[in-house]
């Protein structure tokens, strides 16, 4: 039961206890395959553990002063989440989770959070937890192709963002691998409302801002959306200049 490499047992009979592996049925060569197919889709037969890799993007020093808010992977039907903490990095008792089933099936008023499998849910502010989780979790209803989504903070994006209309890019490599990027200004009281309109604009454009609270990234994976924050945080860094030095 504690051999954390034993991912299931295949077996025909009970395994004792209540703590161990899943157990998938021997006469179902069909459940056994989805059960592989399901765990090569969302690396859980890779090396690390993908929440290890979810609280490890908040210890890594990020180029530009970007500072990881919170982040989050879609694993299975699940989102689990963290967000940084005051006092030092967050640990995987600090992890939230949600289900991803479809918005019709979720009460309306419920609150978004949950217990998670590992751990307790985080000491966090209940409304900020409850934003960050239903944010984050409206983004994966509305793009099914997003694997990680992140709240990014850095100086001179949250500037930018600040102009009050969208971010252009005024360096080249910016214009031509971020494009202009959505600004929106939300009014973060109303969870729910703040959650879906950002999740919309996340269904047409990968990356936006929002003024006064930093920068959303969605991606096929949590890496390629750090380097997307890094990217939008030296272009920020650009234009900022840029207009400061302007005649």
């Amino acid at each position: 039961p504690d051999d954390r490499d034993i991912l299931a047992v295949v077996t025909d009979s009970r395994l004792t206890g209540e703590e161990h592996p899943p157990e998938l049925p021997i006469d179902d060569p069909r459940a056994v395959a989805d059960f592989i197919v399901r765990g090569l889709a969302d690396g859980h037969f890779d090396g690390d553990d993908p929440l290890d890799e979810l609280l490890r993007c908040f210890a890594r020093p990020r180029a530009g002063g970007t500072r990881v808010r919170a982040a989050s992977m879609r694993i299975e039907d699940r989102c689990w989440m963290v967000t940084s903490v005051i006092d030092g990095e967050p640990r995987r008792e600090d992890l939230l989770v949600c289900s991803l089933a479809a918005a019709a099936d979720v009460e309306p008023d419920a609150d978004p959070r949950a217990e998670p499998e590992d751990g307790p849910a985080s000491d966090a502010r209940p409304d900020d937890a409850a934003l960050e989780l239903a944010i984050h979790r409206e983004v994966y209803l509305q793009r099914p192709d997003a694997r990680a989504v992140l709240k990014m903070v850095g100086p001179y994006s949250m500037a930018a963002a600040f102009a009050g209309r969208d971010f252009q890019p005024v360096d080249e490599e910016g214009e031509r691998r971020l494009g202009s990027l959505p600004v929106l200004s939300i009014d973060a009281e109303d969870v729910y409302k703040a959650a879906t309109r950002i999740g919309e604009t996340l269904a047409d454009y990968p990356r936006c801002l929002v003024a006064g609270q930093g920068a959303y990234i969605c991606a096929a994976e949590l890496e390629q959306a750090l380097r997307w924050a890094e990217l939008l945080e030296l272009s920020a860094t650009i234009y900022v200049i840029a207009r400061q030095t302007s005649v």
